[in-house]
């Protein structure tokens, strides 16, 4: 393959990821022409595109309206995805025994950066954890419990950084926007060895989140029980010892000691 033909191949390969990325994060289908504007391309030269991924289920196409939006491979591939962590089993069966035991959901996540978490599952009490893909998986850490823990075990200068450089979106009245008082919080979660949010990411939301860590004693994910604040307050204490409790033995599942 000639070096022209080569970067042909990686200028088309990068629409396709581009084009997928857009689908991702539009809630309506968009036609062809749609696309080949917003690609900067000719409508011809989209359409093998389109077809190609269409044919490998990467997007789907409307027969009435030949819209076109995400296919079910990624869905499949969002799946997979939880399973190259070494966590995944030992937090799905926990994951699991608490959601039954509390009525209560709960969710694993992990710190993807820029301020950012992302949730890989979450379990609620109906007993089939719910895989979300798309937007709906990238959370402000810096405004819950569960993003709290992976933002208190950043190491300092990426903290830093990320209280220094990052927005602190409001979400609710009760959304820590001040990096000093985050910054304080924060270091209280990594001495107390958990975090408590109430209605900082939704109103009348509350959560409560525990770090899980390798064998070497990293926190790699972090582990977080929610439901009402009026139910989460009335238990709190034993919540806490449940999260705490799960946390650590998907953490001793890794080969951590406490």
């Amino acid at each position: 393959m000639d070096a022209t033909s080569k970067a042909q191949k990686l200028k088309s390969l990068d629409r396709a990821l581009r084009l997928l990325d857009i689908l991702s994060k539009t809630r309506d289908p968009l036609s062809a022409a749609q696309i080949s504007k917003t690609l900067g391309v000719k409508r011809t030269a989209s359409y093998a595109m389109l077809n190609t991924l269409v044919e490998h289920a990467y997007l789907e196409k409307d027969p009435v309206t030949d819209n076109y939006r995400i296919g079910s491979r990624l869905f499949e591939l969002g799946q997979r995805y939880r399973y190259r962590f070494p966590f995944a089993h030992a937090a799905e069966q926990e994951a699991l025994r608490l959601a039954t035991i509390w009525r209560l959901t709960v969710r694993v996540g992990i710190y993807k950066g820029d301020g950012e978490a992302l949730l890989l599952f979450v379990q609620l009490p109906a007993e089939t954890p719910i895989i979300t893909l798309g937007n709906p998986i990238n959370i402000k850490a810096h405004a819950c419990s569960l993003g709290k823990v992976l933002l208190a075990y950043l190491p300092n200068e990426e903290l830093e950084q990320v209280l220094t450089n990052t927005e602190l979106e409001s979400f609710t009245s009760h959304t820590i926007t001040d990096p000093d008082i985050l910054r304080a919080q924060l270091s209280e979660v990594k001495r107390a060895g958990y975090a408590i949010d109430h209605e900082e990411y939704l109103r009348g939301i509350s959560c409560i989140a525990a770090p899980i860590r390798n064998m070497s004693g990293k926190t790699i994910a972090s582990f977080s029980i929610s439901g009402s604040t009026t139910l989460i307050k009335e238990h709190l204490n034993d919540l806490k010892d449940e999260i705490i409790v799960s946390a650590r033995a998907i953490s001793t599942a890794l080969g951590w000691q406490l």
